[in-house]
Parts: structure tokens; C-alpha cells; sequence
């Protein structure tokens, strides 16, 4: 019984299986980059890319000036 436990168990975690939405919000040019904002799973991040490579980054918005929280779509 512990074997079928054990095999199920392992199973499972093998199976993971996650799917994030993903809208694109706004799309510019600037330079000779392109610079997009996207929600994904509800969160706000922007993705940069041009010649050189691409970076995202999460949105923060700071409360007070002392604490900061992802800022939400």
C-alpha cells in the first residue's frame, strides 16, 4: 500500500501543470527598442527589448515611501 501511495504521490508532482494569462496592455518604439506592458496572472510587468537583449520587469508602487507592493492590472 505505502508503494501505491508513494507512486501516486510521484505522480502527481510530475504532472504539474501551471497556464498564466498573459494580456498584452500597451505596445511603444522608442529609440531603437520596443517597450511593452503586460498583466500576467494579474500583476503588471514591462518587457523591453531591442539589439542588445530583452529584460521584464515587475511594476511596484510604493505606499508612504517606505513600504512597496506589486501594482495589480
Amino acid at each position: 500500500m505505502k508503494n501505491v501511495l508513494w507512486m501516486v504521490f510521484l505522480g502527481l508532482l510530475w504532472c504539474n501543470l501551471s497556464i498564466a494569462a498573459i494580456n498584452l496592455i500597451e505596445k511603444k518604439k522608442i529609440d531603437n527598442s520596443e517597450v511593452k506592458t503586460v498583466c500576467i496572472d494579474g500583476y503588471k510587468f514591462v518587457i523591453t527589448s531591442s539589439s542588445t537583449g530583452e529584460a521584464i520587469v515587475q511594476v511596484f508602487k510604493s505606499r508612504g515611501g517606505k513600504l512597496s507592493y506589486p501594482l495589480s492590472c
